[in-house]
């Protein structure tokens, strides 16, 4: 039991710490963020006061209000970790300006950013420890419409996008990159874990 809470724990940290690289590496690249980093940007016009990692704490812990809101058994230890680390780990990178040692080219690196930014974000969901806050929210509408994860967060994303425009971010071919490949990565990496069952 001890060891399945620590590979529960392991997995939410993890996969955190891999979506936060892949954020970070999507604003390197700086040819449009992922979609939901459009609207944390958007937020962070309205907030110009607060950096990026810290908008984005605000953002997750919202989602885990209302996830809270629409099903409760979606959140759980991993949510509030999630909320908690993904802004952190965001400004971690940039603390240790990881920027300096990565040279390849701007539209490879925001293919390699958005999925491993999926990526990250199925390993959190495959911990089935309380989703990421965003991914609980996106659950919950997959349950009840039984549409799949990938059109779902495509969707999600979309809507994202328009909000974030709407609050004065400004986005580019990497944002269009996003909507198309972070669900399918997300999916992937849910398919693995449950193939390898180690939770």
């Amino acid at each position: 039991m001890k060891n399945n809470y620590f590979i529960k724990t392991f997995l939410v940290v993890f996969g955190t710490f891999i979506a936060a690289l892949g954020i970070y590496l999507n604003l390197l690249a700086n040819k449009g963020v992922d979609c939901i980093s459009t609207f944390v940007a958007g937020l962070n016009n309205l907030l110009p006061f607060l950096k990026f990692g810290y908008v984005s704490q605000i953002f997750n812990i919202s989602m885990v209000i209302l996830a809270l809101i629409l099903d409760r058994k979606k959140i759980g230890v991993g949510s509030i970790l999630s909320a908690l680390l993904l802004g952190i780990s965001i400004e971690f990178f940039n603390f240790i300006q990881l920027a300096n040692y990565i040279h390849v080219h701007p539209i490879v690196l925001t293919i390699i950013a958005s999925i491993i930014t999926g990526l990250g974000l199925g390993i959190c969901l495959s911990g089935n420890f309380g989703c990421s806050p965003l991914e609980a929210v996106m659950m919950i509408i997959c349950e009840n419409t039984k549409i799949s994860i990938k059109y779902i967060r495509m969707i999600i994303d979309t809507t994202a996008l328009i909000f974030g425009i709407i609050f004065g971010a400004t986005f580019g071919i990497g944002t269009v990159i996003s909507i198309f490949l972070i669900g399918p990565s997300i999916e992937v990496a849910i398919n693995l874990f449950k193939k390898l069952n180690i939770t």
